[in-house]
């Protein structure tokens, strides 16, 4: 990296009914052992719903305009669920700008078109739960998913959020509707780290098929569930120390 003073730039995108702050712990992990990181959390919501993008191609175009006003690379841009499907995008779009990714509990993408059509059609009819039906209810089901058994359960305030940008979020941002990047975590090892948690079952099969693959850069983030920023947050900083240290000896 050059300059022990230079500056370490990182931004993370959170997930479905995240927020910023869900990156608040990980950050004070980071920043104690990295002091000149420069950590930013950018909050999708609000660019969703001030940028009206309607594809996953136009969001991420409306994040680099963001990030290029502010910075001139990215040492790492980590993402969460929904914000590391939209990590993968940012880096097909312009890889010479992020020097590593990594995707923590985040989907690559789905190969077989009817599987395609039945997640589109389930988080449709998600999307219709959360413009129509009382915030509380509808969040109580969804945390009761089986995607969710074994981790932590955020509190969630109703007025961080809009209805109509939830369901904007579930309906165009739905793992359907995203380009297949599963022959990214072989082809792009180097550069993409796939994160997972060892208590989440149904990601840990998906780990034994990257690997399988041929994928190198397949990470088991233990003593955590799906949502492992919250399981195991010092063990995500840990992660990405690994990462920095190894951009800094030139891994890239």
């Amino acid at each position: 990296m050059g300059n022990s003073l230079e500056p370490i730039r990182i931004v993370a995108l959170h997930g479905f009914l995240g927020v910023p702050a869900d990156w608040r712990e990980i950050e004070g992990f980071v920043k104690r052992k990295f002091p000149t990181a420069q950590w930013t959390s950018l909050n999708l919501n609000n660019l969703l719903k001030s940028s009206n993008a309607q594809t996953f191609d136009a969001l991420s175009e409306v994040i680099m305009k963001e990030l290029e006003s502010s910075v001139p690379h990215v040492d790492l841009l980590c993402g969460y669920s929904l914000g590391g499907r939209l990590a993968l995008h940012l880096f097909d779009m312009k890889p010479e700008f992020f020097k590593r990714v990594l995707t923590l509990s985040s989907s690559p993408g789905i190969t077989d078109s009817t599987e395609k059509k039945s997640r589109i059609e389930s988080d449709q009819n998600w999307a219709e739960r959360f413009i129509k039906e009382p915030f509380a209810k509808v969040v109580a089901d969804w945390n009761s998913l089986p995607i969710f058994k074994n981790t932590k359960e955020p509190e969630r305030n109703p007025n961080d959020y809009d209805p109509e940008t939830l369901g904007t979020i579930l309906r165009n941002f739905s793992l359907g509707n995203q380009k297949d990047f599963t022959a990214y975590l072989k082809s792009h090892s180097e550069s993409v780290t796939w994160a997972y948690a060892a208590r989440d079952d149904r990601y840990r099969g998906m780990a034994e098929q990257y690997r399988e693959m041929g994928a190198n850069n397949i990470v088991e983030i233990p003593e955590a569930g799906h949502r492992v920023i919250f399981d195991a947050p010092n063990l995500v900083a840990d992660l990405i120390g690994k990462i920095l240290l190894e951009n800094k000896k030139g891994h890239k």
